[in-house]
């Protein structure tokens, strides 16, 4: 018996050596690695986001307020919207009151988080000022990408900040048609600019809406921004005189 184990074992090793066992051997390893590799370049795409949002989540809510500490360094604010999209929306009044807090050094992409929160927690005046705040917030910051059409398509990038954020403009534009409370609203967006003067970098804002299309952007060094600001609140202060003057 012993004799015939040692005769098969023999024969599995010849046949190892052979060509013909080395060369299916070779190419079985390289399918399986292949279809390993494309596993992975389909499966990646899907995990990657997944991974991000799953590994932001893990972070405490604290770590919010490190990561603006380093954006406002840097000026890029990309990763951390990102981050705070990442977050569960339980979260979203702990969020808000920061970005409320430190709003003057945000761009305006954060502000819709804020109308976001309001808008589920049905909060219409809130809602109200803070689409309204990121209306002011976005042309700030657009008027200082160096590009006038991106200028003139403000209201379409706003509309495509409020569908990135998930909100529907039919109550916004429903609101807005109370004029009492409009401008209510308009004086309130006025006077927190006053009190949180926007001093932002506009590089992300413009690099994250120039990706959307063709624009292109060159964007404003800092000592053209405060003239800018001061155009936009004489702008904002006309609209209010005019909403007083009687119509004709």
């Amino acid at each position: 018996m012993k004799s015939m184990l040692d005769r098969d074992f023999w024969k599995l090793e010849n046949l190892r050596q052979t060509w013909e066992y080395k060369t299916f051997s070779f190419l079985a390893r390289a399918v399986l690695a292949l279809i390993v590799v494309l596993y992975l370049l389909f499966a990646l795409p899907s995990i990657y986001p997944w991974a991000q949002r799953e590994w932001a989540r893990m972070q405490p809510p604290e770590h919010f307020e490190v990561l603006l500490d380093k954006a406002s360094k840097t000026g890029d604010f990309e990763y951390t919207l990102r981050w705070l999209n990442f977050r569960r929306i339980e979260e979203s009044p702990y969020f808000s009151e920061i970005i409320t807090k430190r709003s003057g050094e945000l761009p305006a992409l954060f502000f819709g988080y804020n109308a976001r929160h309001f808008t589920k927690e049905k909060q219409q005046d809130e809602m109200l000022f803070w689409m309204l705040y990121t209306r002011y917030r976005l042309r700030y910051d657009i008027l200082r990408c160096g590009n006038p059409e991106m200028v003139e398509k403000i209201s379409q990038l706003f509309s495509l900040l409020s569908k990135l954020q998930g909100i529907d403009n039919s109550e916004f534009e429903k609101l807005q048609s109370d004029l009492p409370r409009l401008k209510k609203s308009i004086q309130r967006v006025s006077d927190f600019d006053a009190q949180q003067p926007a001093r932002n970098d506009p590089r992300t804002t413009c690099k994250i809406f120039a990706s959307f299309s063709d624009f292109k952007t060159a964007p404003t060094p800092p000592e053209d921004w405060a003239p800018i600001r001061h155009t936009l609140r004489i702008v904002t202060e006309n609209s209010l005189k005019k909403m007083d003057t009687p119509a004709p």
